[in-house]
């Protein structure tokens, strides 16, 4: 990432030998590299005909992915990691496996990797020796947390859950609890979404899991992300699977190819009213977070927009005008 140096301009209040104004810029272009994909895998006892049927048919998955190009026709890079429902803190039955606890399995694959989608497939074989308490939330949630997981997880990269369940209803963490652990790993929800491979119809041949189900619905967290149900008895695999790769190219076409992080700090005390920020010679619009700015007087920060062009025209100045109170 290249570091842009940013300058601001202030109007100040009556009294400036009172009230001491400074500002310090920490804003860093990032290219957006690709995306980063989890596959939670349910492995609990009957899930093992499940997890093969996947792996038997993901090469329609990976020949989607592998087809997706950045603007400039650059291939995309993807890192795929696989998780399990395995919380080991909440378990009453079953035992933690490999993959427990938010850890990804044999850490994670890349797409520049050689052979790696022989490793991914691997991976998904996670086996049906974990908790038959799936724990699909706690688990995404520790996947931040765990200290093995360092360098999967990209800044400015979306990411994308793929959670594969005979069981739709899950144990453990609360969804508003999920939600406000992803909410800060990424820059915004349009940054991440999620699928699910659950039953739709129980049958003879595919039923949902016997564990009596939980509190917690697979379905609700899919929806709140904006994500796609697939039907894990689907005779069709290799047809959703492929689906799910478009699924995956079309979450990169909404979100920008480059993301701005950003740390803004403002000391004295602002007159929200009189605040402005300028770039280029536009006003920035004033609490949209995607084009615009935000401002957070518990902070004292002003956040970009994530959807801010600085590179349009990268020598120019970002203007802060604002008058102190």
């Amino acid at each position: 990432a290249s570091m842009l140096f940013l300058f601001a301009s202030t109007a100040l209040a009556v009294q400036p030998e009172v009230d001491t104004v400074s500002l310090s810029f920490d804003t860093t272009i990032q290219v957006r590299e690709g995306a980063d994909i989890v596959f939670v895998m349910d492995d609990s006892g009957s899930m093992g005909p499940f997890q093969q049927i996947m792996v038997d048919h993901i090469d329609q998955f990976v020949q989607q992915i592998e087809s997706i190009t950045n603007s400039n026709g650059v291939k995309t890079n993807f890192h795929l990691g696989v998780i399990t429902t395995t919380v080991t803190s909440s378990i009453t039955g079953g035992f933690g496996t490999v993959g427990s606890d938010g850890e990804l399995v044999n850490g994670f694959v890349s797409t520049d990797d050689l052979l790696w989608q022989n490793t991914f497939k691997e991976n998904l074989l996670v086996g049906d020796k974990g908790s038959f308490e799936e724990n699909s939330y706690g688990a995404m949630s520790l996947l931040f947390s765990n200290k093995n997981n360092q360098n999967f997880r990209r800044p400015g990269s979306p990411l994308y859950f793929v959670i594969v369940t005979d069981e739709p209803t899950q144990v453990g963490l609360p969804l508003n609890d999920l939600l406000t652990v992803i909410d800060a790993q990424v820059p915004n929800r349009d940054f991440v979404a999620a699928s699910s491979f659950t039953p739709v119809n129980t049958s003879n041949t595919c039923r949902e899991g016997n564990s009596g189900g939980g509190d917690y619905n697979i379905k609700d967290f899919v929806d709140i992300l904006g994500g796609t149900h697939y039907d894990l008895c689907n005779t069709n695999f290799g047809e959703t699977t492929k689906q799910l790769g478009e699924d995956i190219y079309n979450l990169l076409q909404t979100t920008p190819e480059f993301v701005y992080v950003e740390t803004l700090q403002i000391f004295g005390k602002v007159n929200f009213e009189t605040l402005k920020v300028s770039f280029n010679g536009q006003d920035l619009v004033k609490g949209d977070k995607a084009f615009g700015f935000s401002f957070d007087p518990t902070t004292n920060k002003v956040h970009l927009g994530h959807s801010v062009d600085l590179s349009a025209a990268p020598q120019e100045q970002i203007l802060v005008n604002y008058e102190l109170m």
